[in-house]
């Protein structure tokens, strides 16, 4: 994903808050580069397992941040694997890996999903 960090919150902990084409949130990035204002191109990574989460009809792709640091993601469901709750979601021209937490879940596929995470994580990619 493409992202352009617009404010640097916290470069110890290096906390950016960025903006994409899907929209903006608050995010810990991961690499070598000097956090400044800027283009990146990431990874998303969502840490933990979602707990939160529910299918909703028509939208589009989003990731929205809010005052306490939260995220909202929505995506369309590619690919589901029932076994290990891993979903493929696409977000926008972009595709991230989901754990969802372990509860009864029907087939996925197709289907668009939002979700609450408390943070994600961005990994600079080296294009």
């Amino acid at each position: 994903m493409r992202v352009e960090v617009t404010a640097v919150l916290d470069p110890d902990r290096r906390l950016i808050h960025f903006e994409s084409a899907v929209g903006s949130a608050d995010a810990f990035v991961h690499g070598t580069a000097p956090l400044v204002r800027g283009v990146l191109d990431v990874e998303v990574d969502i840490p933990d397992e979602v707990e939160s989460w529910e299918v909703v009809e028509g939208g589009q792709s989003a990731v929205v941040g809010d005052e306490n640091g939260r995220v909202r993601i929505v995506g369309e469901v590619l690919s589901f694997d029932v076994e290990d709750r891993i979903v493929s979601l696409r977000v926008g021209g972009d595709v991230l890996l989901v754990e969802l937490a372990d509860r009864p879940v029907e087939n996925l596929v197709g289907a668009r999903l939002s979700m609450d995470v408390p943070q994600i994580h961005l990994y600079e990619l080296n294009l």
